[in-house]
């Protein structure tokens, strides 16, 4: 019993310390993030990364998912996950790079059987969308070609969900799933404009707009196993998220700034909390695997999201098209229940990812590709240290784009454990 409150005293210190920092994430910036919501943050967990970000259709049990609710009934025992993420990325132009360096909070997230091996209850939080962004640009003015204008443009925030999932096991290896996740959050955008030419008193003219975001979104899932052999299956896994309206306010003011300080001068409002709202596209997830039960596991997921229903704040689509992802990869456990060697109960994986993105500029679509390998070390029971690296490639340096090469590294750790059991001896 002292082992388990302590236990239980450790997962509440390292939520009481990640929880104010949810919203303050920074992995997965991105110059492509200035269109429609900013960049997606794909909802795999270290150990679905390791794949290359497979995981709708195959989940053991002793690790968390939340790809396919429907999976969830796998956790027998109470497991809490939480992991950080860090990330260099070189930004390029073709001409000119520069290196960034972010880090944060990748999510965290716990479940617990309320029937074990049939319905299996799960929360968490974790980023939904990120954006951040900063360009400048130096222009002629037009008409009066012996002055220039210099533009900048910086974006930052982005879009967290907290979540409530249930998975719950109906007949034989068939499964049905429901993840409720509310989102909240703001993203900001500051597009300032400046004549360096005109004597003083001269100011910086800049546009702030923050749109604040609030609403539910629902994911439901489902999951069939085949037995294929004594312990090993075929499984599909598929997911389903309509198009859904997200209630938005939007704030946007003009400011006059010191373009030396950038003092504020004075301020303009033009919205005060407007009221409104941006479409949400339907995604369909679909995933197939081959799996022998803490052995080994390969499979590929396929998921598709139709961008051209995304609606902004002014009801205009923000030039996104349909977009898709398609990732592949696998696991192995050399022997599980080996004593002799501990590194033959290390869990290897790897993977890789290819995404067409809906961003389209100057008449290219940007696509990215990733190289994944993870691996878990056991603690105690089916508790584990989890790792995986990322490296990828995001755009191009054609047509005048920007290229982003990324190399990530995640540290997770995930805790099994039985609560809700009643002493049976003092």
């Amino acid at each position: 019993m002292f082992y388990r409150n302590r236990l239980f005293r450790i997962i509440l210190f390292q939520l009481l310390i990640v929880l104010p920092l949810v919203g303050h994430s920074q992995i997965n910036r991105s110059p492509y993030s200035k269109k429609g919501i900013g960049m997606l943050t794909y909802p795999a967990l270290v150990n679905n990364i390791g794949m290359g970000g497979i995981g709708i259709s195959s989940s053991n049990g002793t690790q968390f998912t939340t790809l396919n609710p429907a999976l969830l009934y796998k956790n027998t025992l109470t497991v809490f996950d939480a992991a950080l993420a860090s990330e260099r990325v070189n930004i390029s132009n073709g001409t000119n790079s520069i290196d960034e360096i972010n880090g944060g909070l990748a999510y965290l997230g716990v479940a617990f059987p309320v029937i074990p091996t049939r319905w299996t209850f799960s929360l968490g939080l974790n980023p939904y969308s990120t954006v951040g962004y900063r360009a400048t640009e130096t222009r002629n003015v037009q008409g009066a070609e012996d002055q220039t204008a210099e533009l900048s443009s910086v974006g930052t925030g982005g879009i967290n969900q907290v979540y409530i999932s249930n998975g719950v096991k109906l007949f034989n290896n068939f499964a049905l799933g429901l993840k409720t996740a509310f989102l909240f959050g703001n993203t900001n955008d500051e597009t300032s404009f400046f004549l360096p030419d005109i004597p003083q008193p001269n100011y910086k003219s800049t546009l702030k707009e923050r749109l604040n975001y609030f609403d539910i979104l629902l994911t439901p899932g489902l999951f069939y196993a085949l037995k294929a052999g004594k312990t090993t299956y075929f499984n599909v896994g598929v997911t389903y998220q309509p198009t859904t309206k997200i209630n938005t306010k939007r704030f946007s003011s003009l400011e006059r700034r010191n373009p030396g300080t950038d003092v504020v001068v004075d301020t303009d409002t033009l919205n005060s909390n407007v009221k409104g709202s941006i479409t949400l596209p339907s995604q369909l997830g679909f995933g197939l695997s081959l799996e022998k039960y803490l052995k080994y596991t390969v499979g590929v997921d396929f998921s598709l999201q139709d961008w051209s229903e995304f609606r902004n704040f002014d009801d205009e689509n923000d030039d996104l098209q349909n977009s898709y992802r398609i990732s592949v990869g696998g696991e192995f456990i050399p022997n599980i229940s080996s004593i002799d060697n501990y590194f033959d109960r290390v869990k290897y994986r790897a993977g890789m990812n290819y995404q067409l993105l809906p961003y389209t500029l100057n008449g290219k679509q940007i696509s990215s590709i990733a190289l994944n390998i993870g691996t878990s070390f056991p603690v105690f029971n089916y508790s584990s240290l989890d790792f995986a690296l990322e490296y990828g490639e995001r755009g191009t340096t054609q047509n005048g784009l920007i290229k982003e090469s990324y190399f990530r590294i995640y540290l997770g750790a995930t805790i099994n454990d039985r609560w809700f059991v009643r002493r049976r001896y003092d």
